[in-house]
């Protein structure tokens, strides 16, 4: 189980200013002139885009919200921190106005009920962001390079990825370059 790897390393984990400053210019490009107030990071692991999220976003209210306890213990910043699957986000519906997972949706175990709950906690017109700080093809093979649970997370291709999101009730968009971001904005009434 990917919860107890990731409990396992959390003493040893080290944030990267590389997948900062990457997760900074990405947001810049294509975020920029956003009014977010409540923002729930997943898969928020030791808090790698905190200090992005804090310096583009200064009002917001941010949220972390990873599955492995030990993650969260050792997350250094000061938000409020919830033990949750992604696939279980424990929020009202449509109170989040951005929802941001980074370098985490290959680590989902159902990706499409992670999309579903994310529609289901977005105000309608909130954001869903799934930004990886390498391309997919880069992202498949460093993890079939790991042992145990890790090594079959697996990327799906941004066409499947963008169907789940359309089916869902979201206006997508995505870029995938030296990155991967994936981009959809809560548009439709959905019932699920």
């Amino acid at each position: 189980m990917q919860k107890r790897e990731f409990d396992r390393i959390a003493d040893r984990w080290k944030n990267s200013e590389k997948v900062e400053r990457t997760a900074r210019r990405l947001l810049r490009r294509f975020l920029k002139k956003r009014d977010f107030t409540m923002i729930l990071d997943v898969g928020c692991g030791k808090g790698v885009l905190l200090p992005v999220l804090e310096e583009f976003f200064k009002d917001a209210r941010i949220i972390c919200l990873d599955f492995s306890e030990e993650m969260l213990k050792s997350l250094s910043h000061h938000c409020q921190k919830i033990q949750s699957r992604a696939e279980d986000i424990p929020l009202k519906q449509g109170t989040v106005d951005l929802l941001i997972s980074m370098n985490a949706f290959p680590h989902f175990e159902d990706k499409e009920k992670f999309i579903r709950e994310a529609w289901w906690v977005l105000k309608e017109g909130g954001v869903l962001v799934i930004l990886h700080s390498i391309n997919r093809k880069r992202i498949n093979r460093f993890h079939r390079s790991l042992k145990g649970s890790l090594r079959n997370t697996m990327m799906p291709s941004p066409r499947r990825v963008l169907s789940m999101m359309k089916k869902s009730g979201f206006k997508t968009n995505w870029y995938e370059g030296k990155y991967l971001i994936i981009i959809g904005e809560r548009v439709e009434n959905l019932t699920v």
